[in-house]
C-alpha cells in the first residue's frame, strides 16, 4: 500500500513548486496532502490540498498550556508545536494508520512507501537525535504517544524547562525550548520509539544539512554529491563508504539551492525557474553553488 505524505505549511514559498513536484514525481502512487491555511491552485497537479482549520481544535487547546522559553518568535515556535497536533487529528479523522510527514525544504529522491518498512517497529523518526524535517510515522498510537508527552511538558514538567531556559539565555544562548526540544526529550525517554534516520542503513541515509558534514566530503559549502540515475550520494569520511541519500535537506538559505537539485528537468521545471524565480535569486543561488 502506497504511504501518504503530509506537508505542514502556512503562507506559501517561492520553493514549495520545486519540492512539492519532487515528492509527486518520485511517489507517483502515494497521496500527498498539503496542510495549509489557504489553497494555492498552483500546486494542485501535485498535493491535495487539507485546510489547517478544520484540524486545529487539540492545537488550540495545546496553545492554552504553552508557554514561550525561546528567544524565536513565539508563533514561530507555538505553530511548530502545534502542527504535531494538526497532523494527529488529520490521520484518526479520515482513517489514515501511518504517514511521512516532510518539511517542505526537502527534497525526495526515493519511494518513500518502499522505505516506511524499516521503521514500522518505531513511534516516529528522527533526523541527527532530533530533527523532525522527514518524521516517518508508523502508527497513529505513537504520534498520540509524542502529543501526550508534549502536554506533559507543560503541565508537569515546566519548572524543569524554565530553569534549563533560564540558564541556557543567562549564557548566551539562542534559541530555547522548541519542537526539537521535545523530539530529543522523547528520545531520551524512549529510546527504543525513536529512530535516527542520519544513521547508515543498508548502504542509504537521509540527509540532515546539505550545509553541515555530518561525517560526509564537503565541496563548496555543502556536501559534496555524485548522482547515479537522478540520485544523490556522499562520501563518508570515517568508512569511505558510498551512501546514496533518500532525501536533501536544504535548511535556511541552502533553501536558494533547492532548483538546482530538482529531478527530471522537463519543459515545465525550466520555464518554472526561468520566469518565476527572480533574477536575484537564481543569481545568490548559482553563487552558492560556486561555493562564494
Amino acid at each position: 500500500m502506497s504511504l501518504p505524505i503530509c506537508v505542514f505549511y502556512k503562507g506559501d514559498a517561492w520553493y514549495l513548486w520545486y519540492t512539492l513536484r519532487q515528492m509527486r514525481l518520485t511517489n507517483p502512487s502515494s497521496p500527498i496532502y498539503l496542510l495549509s491555511d489557504r489553497h494555492r491552485p498552483q500546486y494542485d497537479a501535485f498535493v491535495h490540498y487539507v485546510p489547517l482549520d478544520q484540524y486545529f481544535a487539540e492545537a488550540e487547546e495545546f496553545a492554552g498550556h504553552y508557554r514561550h522559553l525561546s528567544s524565536m518568535p513565539p508563533a514561530y515556535e507555538l505553530i511548530c508545536f502545534q502542527r504535531w497536533f494538526v497532523v494527529k487529528s488529520f490521520m484518526a479523522r479520515n482513517g489514515i494508520t501511518s504517514c511521512v510527514v516532510v518539511d517542505p525544504d526537502v527534497m525526495v529522491y526515493t519511494d518513500l512507501s518502499a522505505e516506511q518498512l524499516r521503521f514500522a517497529s518505531y513511534d516516529l523518526t528522527v533526523s541527527a537525535g532530533k530533527n523532525p524535517q522527514m518524521m516517518f510515522l508508523p502508527s497513529l498510537e505513537g504520534l498520540e504517544r509524542f502529543c501526550a508527552h508534549l502536554t506533559d511538558m507543560y503541565l508537569r514538567r515546566l519548572p524543569e524547562f524554565e530553569a534549563w531556559y533560564s540558564d541556557f539565555s543567562a549564557n548566551g544562548g539562542h534559541g530555547g525550548v522548541c519542537d526539537m526540544t521535545a523530539f530529543a526529550d522523547y528520545r531520551k525517554a524512549y529510546p527504543e520509539r525513536v529512530a535516527n534516520l542520519s544513521v547508515v542503513r543498508n548502504g542509504s541515509a537521509y540527509d540532515n544539512n546539505v550545509r553541515c558534514s555530518e561525517g560526509y566530503a564537503m565541496r563548496r559549502g555543502y556536501k559534496h554529491f555524485t548522482w547515479m540515475d537522478g540520485r544523490p550520494y556522499g562520501r563518508n569520511l570515517e568508512s569511505g563508504e558510498r551512501v546514496r541519500f533518500h532525501t536533501l535537506h536544504f535548511q535556511g538559505g541552502a533553501k536558494l539551492l533547492i532548483p538546482y537539485f530538482g529531478y527530471r528537468r522537463d519543459a515545465s521545471y525550466f520555464r518554472q525557474l526561468l520566469l518565476q524565480t527572480p533574477l536575484r535569486r537564481s543569481m545568490r543561488g548559482l553563487l552558492l553553488l560556486a561555493g562564494r
